[in-house]
Parts: C-alpha cells; structure tokens; sequence
C-alpha cells in the first residue's frame, strides 16, 4: 500500500545525516540528468549552503537554482577558463571556506571540466569530497541487460575512425562492456564504426535517460536498433563473444581487405585488434604489403 511522504521528515533526514558541506572542501554535486527529482536531499543542501558554487555553464545551472527557489551567485569553470580558476578556488579552501562544483548533468567529471582542478586540490593536501547522484552512463549500463562488471566507460567516442580505432585498441579484446557518450546526429555513424572495428556484439542505446520519452533500443553491430537521432544518448556495447575469431586465410582476407582501403600495416593491426594479436597483425601487415609491391 502506497503512503504519503513526509517533507519535515525529509528535512530532517537532511540535518541528521551531516548533509552539511564541509568547510575548507571541494564538494562535487551531482545534479539530475534528467528528472529533477533525481536530485539528492545532499546535493541540495550543498547547493544551497556552500560558500562558493562553481558550475560548468551558469545558465544551465541557474535553471536548477530557479526550480529550487534558491538564488546565489554562481561562476562559470569550463575546458576555457580552467586554469585560471584554480588559484581562485585554492584561496577559497585555504581560508576554509566551502566549494561546490557541478557540471551540466550528472556527475562532474565524467567527460566534463573539473579534472585539472581536483588534481589541484589534492595536491595541495585539501579535501575533495563527492556528493553522489544520478549519472547516466551507470544508468544505462545496469539497465542495458549487459555485463555491468567488468566495464569500461569510455566518455565521449572519438569522431574520426582511426582515432576511435586508437582509443578502443587498450580495450578492444578485454572481455568488458564498453560505455560511450554521444551525441544524437553521430550515433549511426559510430555504431557502423564499432561494428568494422569490434565485429558483432550486442548493443544498447539508451535515449533520454530519467526523461519523460526515456526509450532503451537494443539491437547488434552488424543490426544495429533504430534510434530517433534527437536527445542525450548513451551506447552500451556487450564484451566480444569470442577472443582472437580471425586466423588464417580469414585473417589475411580482413588485412589485405584493409590494406586495399590504403590503411597503414599499424592501422590495420589496430582496426583488428577485438578479433586477432595485434603484433601479429601488424607483422602480417607488413608482409603482405611487401608482397604486393613486388
């Protein structure tokens, strides 16, 4: 049976809890990534009590201010002006007085401004505590229905596809889900990339996530779901079902395939690395190549 909740009880939940920043520390909020009631009884304290409050875009955050009812001031810290607000806020702490830092959604850091600053901050032996909330690449990996341990969160897929073969090669055959952000317009093409660079696996991509049109599309590589290219999006891929598939004449059809297309012997061994030992890819590679020039 449903029961009504208490706000006073809420409250003092908040009061008992030591939900109070702490003086003399950095505090990372985690703020909604989508439905506001995600917000933590924490986080909302925090951003309400800190001395300080540093946010990745004042507009987006001053959103969240409104729909509390709370008016402060905020200052923006973003990949442009980073550097220069780390002496600001060292100052702040040193003098113990509280900071709060929150990026557009979600947890900060997870593929936004904050890393140079925290590393900062402890360096100069001050506190860096976090404040925990909604985040959406947990979020669509344990919904996925794919391994949530191990995983991989990979932030933000590189565009161009020998970049992304770099950024996949350190964990192209560990047997782990991938987790990637991307953005509406780019899904499509990273998903046939991923597909060339991986082989099949199983994919989910989560769109809107904690939205009102939240919608999970899960599909394969090779048949990848259809998905309406507007909202956040999260891509979940399933570790490779086999290790090292490709050998042989299958092995030397893929590279002399690639080597066609003018990749480099490197590139190619890293474009095959999911499916066959890089090094001896590249050494094949090489020796076909060679042969072909002859």
């Amino acid at each position: 049976m449903a029961a009504e909740l208490n706000v006073e009880a809420l409250w003092g939940l908040s009061q008992r809890s030591g939900a109070a920043p702490v003086s003399g520390a950095l505090h990372l909020i985690a703020t909604p990534i989508g439905n506001l009631a995600d917000l933590t009884l924490r986080a909302a304290r925090c951003l309400a009590e800190v001395d300080h409050l540093y946010c990745e875009d004042t507009r987006v955050s001053a959103k969240l201010l409104s729909a509390l009812e709370l008016a402060r001031p905020l200052v923006s810290l973003n990949e442009h002006n980073e550097t220069q607000r780390v002496e600001r806020v060292l100052e702040a702490l040193h003098l113990g007085e509280s900071v709060g830092l929150v990026s557009d959604a979600g947890m900060p850091l997870l593929s936004d401004p904050g890393a140079r600053l925290v590393h900062e901050v402890t360096a100069a032996g001050l506190s860096v505590l976090t404040v925990p909330g909604a985040s959406a690449g947990l979020s669509a990996l344990v919904a996925s229905g794919l391994p949530v341990s191990p995983s991989v969160f990979m932030g933000f897929a590189q565009r161009k596809k020998g970049r992304l073969a770099e950024q996949l090669a350190p964990f192209a055959r560990v047997p782990a889900s991938l987790v990637f952000f991307e953005s509406p317009n780019r899904v499509g093409a990273l998903l046939s990339h991923l597909h060339e660079l991986l082989g099949e696996r199983s994919v989910v991509v989560a769109r809107e996530l904690t939205k009102k049109h939240e919608t999970l599309h899960r599909g394969e590589l090779g048949a990848p779901p259809e998905v309406p290219a507007r909202g956040e999006m999260v891509v979940v891929v399933g570790p490779p079902a086999e290790l090292g598939s490709l050998s042989g004449e299958a092995l030397d059809q893929a590279i002399s395939g690639l080597l066609a297309q003018r990749h480099r012997p490197k590139a190619v061994a890293k474009l095959l690395a999911a499916r066959a030992d890089q090094r001896a890819v590249y050494a094949r590679a090489v020796e076909l190549l060679a042969c072909s020039q002859d």
